[in-house]
């Protein structure tokens, strides 16, 4: 995999202050959404969210050694809770289609995979052009997913 750039973090309290930022302006000033900067087995991965919809939490997971935009990645994991009715409607019903770990389940949540993370990317890059920092293509990303098939 090619090498990840890490930024500088921006530090806990401008984390936080870009949570409660974003959380009001995406509709969720009701949901109880807390910070915890972590360390992924996945070196790719840069944020995640858990969210219980029942009592409006969100756990969102930022790494603690970012390589990505960290206010690029607080809004794309609160999009997901946005999303979540959606993505959970669609989760359901790839386990209708066949048994666990059948090639039609494995089929059918792959397929909700990919087009639910480009529509949340998607929704994530407008959002952040309309509060007037527009982002770059994930070049990073496109690049490590590119390279297994070059031979340079």
């Amino acid at each position: 995999m090619a090498s990840m750039t890490t930024f500088e973090s921006l530090g806990r309290e401008q984390l936080e202050a870009l949570v409660r930022q974003w959380q009001g302006l995406l509709g969720l000033s009701d949901w109880t959404i807390r910070l915890d900067l972590v360390t992924f087995k996945r070196p790719w991965q840069s944020g995640d969210i858990k969210v219980d919809p029942v009592h409006k939490a969100a756990l969102l997971l930022l790494s603690e050694t970012p390589f990505r935009d960290e206010e690029e990645t607080i809004v794309h994991e609160l999009v997901h809770v946005v999303l979540w009715p959606l993505d959970t409607a669609a989760m359901d019903l790839t386990e209708a289609v066949g048994p666990a770990d059948s090639p039609a389940r494995e089929f059918a949540r792959s397929t909700v995979f990919r087009a639910l993370e480009p529509v949340t990317e998607q929704l994530t890059r407008a959002l952040l052009s309309a509060r007037g920092r527009p982002s770059q293509p994930a070049w990073r990303a496109l690049e490590a997913e590119a390279a297994p098939r070059l031979t340079r």
